[in-house]
Formats: C-alpha cells, structure tokens, sequence
C-alpha cells in the first residue's frame, strides 16, 4: 500500500480550520472576544463544545477518516441551526451548505492527491 499524500489546497484548508477552531476556543474560555450580542453564559459553553468537536471532526480528515467529514457538516448544520433559532441569524442557514461544499471541493481537488477517494 502506497502511502497517502494530500494534495496543497486540501492541506491549507484543514491546517486554518484546526488553528481557527484552537484560536476560537481559546478566545470563549478567556472571553478575549466578548461581543455585544455573545449571548448567555452558557452559549459560551456551547460555543467551547462546538469548537472541540470541529477540532476533532478536523482531525478525523486529517488522519484520512471520512466520518470526519460527515461529523463537520452535522455539527455545522447544528450551529447554524441554533443560531437562526437563538439569534434569527438566517445567514447560518446558508452558510452551512457553503462550508460543506467548500469543504468537500477541497477533498476534491488533485487527481492523484484527491482527498475523498484517499478517505477510509
């Protein structure tokens, strides 16, 4: 078996949503980042969860496991989901098929180096 070898775009999409689901985490837990509408305290926690589970949906691809791609779009539908219920913030309806697409376009790309064929 030939070793698995990812293709650039697929590389920097996964390293910039590890280091901004670490960045985000670390932002709730000391509240750099306490906006006017963060909402209640226990959206804070929600929010440190959320992060954790991309980190390790993230991961998951990164170690060539397909049910991290499945975990990142349910755990994205979720959040855009609570926020449209919380916050009527509907943009998170759209966001989540964008960022799921994106995603999967990502494991797409480079014929060889194509990230979904590779995924176990």
């Amino acid at each position: 078996m030939e070793p698995k070898s990812r293709h650039w775009v697929l590389t920097v999409w996964l390293v910039y949503s590890i280091v901004d689901c670490i960045v985000s985490n670390v932002s709730v837990w000391v509240q750099v980042i306490p906006g006017p509408n963060w909402g209640p305290r226990w959206w804070n926690t929600y929010i440190a969860w959320y992060c954790l589970a991309m980190l390790v949906f993230y991961a998951a691809i990164w170690k060539w496991k397909r049910w991290g791609f499945y975990g990142v779009g349910f755990v994205i539908l979720v959040n855009a989901t609570l926020n449209a219920v919380f916050y009527q913030k509907y943009f998170g309806l759209m966001y989540w098929p964008v960022s799921v697409f994106i995603l999967f376009m990502a494991l797409q790309v480079g014929g060889e180096k194509n990230g979904w064929k590779q995924l176990e």
